[in-house]
């Protein structure tokens, strides 16, 4: 993930999403990575360029925010912010799944279940950002012939984020 530190109301959830994937062990099994440090440098943004990334990994993407206010005191309006951002896994089926794409399937959604599952255990404990809802989106997707040709035996899961 980006070297640049969030600090913003629309930024700072993305990091805190990619950190909280970082923090799952089944992710940086996955990305061979020997801890959360390691293992976010394999979240991109959704800007990254194509050439710099590497498979498997997770891109993280600011989506849809608002703020209204919910109530009004004496020093004027409290607000209320929440997001929507994105998320994909884009992961390279093992050899041992990628010969049925039944199999191929199943291993990329339990694989990405485990991850979410540990996400759920982390979301909205101290210092880690709120996740209220995580919804699929799309997939799971195979990549095709000519995709295959040039990312290998890719799956992706995408999902829409709501969180604080």
């Amino acid at each position: 993930m980006s070297r640049i530190s969030a600090t913003g109301r629309i930024t700072w959830p993305v990091q805190g999403l990619a950190t909280l994937i970082a923090h799952s062990q089944t992710f940086q099994g996955l990305v061979d990575a020997d801890d959360w440090s390691e293992a976010v440098e394999r979240v991109y943004l959704e800007a990254a360029a194509e050439d710099e990334i590497a498979r498997p990994c997770a891109r993280v993407m600011v989506g849809e925010w608002q703020s209204e206010s919910v109530q009004s005191n004496a020093d004027g309006f409290d607000f209320m912010t929440t997001h929507q951002m994105g998320l994909v896994f884009e992961f390279l089926v093992p050899d041992e799944y990628a010969e049925s794409h039944w199999n191929a399937t199943v291993w990329m959604c339990d694989t990405v279940d485990a991850i979410l599952q540990e996400m759920e255990l982390l979301a909205g404990t101290e210092g880690n950002v709120i996740v209220r809802r995580m919804k699929l989106v799309y997939g799971p997707a195979r990549a095709d012939a000519a995709e295959r040709r040039q990312h290998g035996d890719l799956m992706q899961m995408a999902f829409s984020v709501d969180g604080p």
